[in-house]
């Protein structure tokens, strides 16, 4: 069921990116980084011309290695400490561009 909601919602964002000034994605993780049709959803998104806000676990991954060293990627540590602030902190970074 988890399979095929996330699916669905992979084909939602990428259709949505089209037209879509903005794409989140909670959360690159174990079990979605492990399926390759998420991982080529994701690389799409990030070759369009949309914002994309995801979060990402701090562990080792060759896919989501890649994706953080990326040149226009903007890495944000998410901590307890910093995780009240961060939403708005992105959010007035987003209405600039």
């Amino acid at each position: 069921m988890r399979a095929a909601g996330a699916c669905s919602g992979l084909e939602r964002a990428t259709r949505d990116a089209l037209t879509s000034r903005l794409t989140r994605i909670d959360e690159l993780g174990w079990r979605e980084l492990a399926w390759a049709a998420f991982q080529e959803a994701v690389s799409f998104l990030f070759e369009t011309d949309v914002d994309v806000v995801a979060t990402v676990h701090a562990h080792h991954a060759p896919f989501a290695d890649a994706l953080k060293r990326r040149a226009d990627i903007e890495l944000v540590q998410l901590t307890r400490a910093s995780r009240g602030a961060v939403p708005g902190e992105l959010a007035v970074q987003l209405e600039s561009c």
